[in-house]
């Protein structure tokens, strides 16, 4: 094998590689948008992450294609341990993040008033997350 095939064979393993670390990523996202989905009562709310997840489902499609072409396998899986280190994409019943993505996360009670989520009429209250 010359230098010049070597390289060129090293290159497309790196990036299928990436590649995959990308729709594994893709992968989490549907499973947290599907999982968001199934919860949600509001059909205009549910129809919107049905959108977004068909745009992660059309990311894993064509990622795939990209990985086949450089001559690897594609992930079949999204990575769990990525959603732990990451931090989890996850809409829950009765909690939402902060958005500033600053040091609360607001549960159902009275907002604190240091978050952008308080209001007077609001039921929610925001608890610090542990310091890093």
């Amino acid at each position: 094998m010359g230098e010049e095939t070597l390289a060129s064979t090293t290159n497309n393993a790196m990036m299928a590689n990436e590649l995959n670390t990308l729709i594994r990523l893709n992968f989490d996202a549907i499973e947290a948008y599907t999982s968001a989905i199934e919860r949600l009562e509001n059909a205009d709310y549910r129809q919107t992450l049905e959108e977004f997840r068909a745009d992660h489902i059309r990311h894993v499609d064509e990622l795939k294609e990209l990985v086949h072409w450089m001559g690897a396998a594609p992930a079949k899986t999204g990575d769990a341990m990525q959603i732990l280190t990451r931090g989890r994409i996850s809409i829950r019943e009765g909690v939402i993040k902060c958005p500033e993505g600053c040091s609360h996360t607001v549960y159902h009670s009275p907002v604190s008033p240091r978050c952008s989520l308080y209001s007077r009429s609001s039921r929610a209250v925001a608890y610090s997350r542990p310091p890093r």
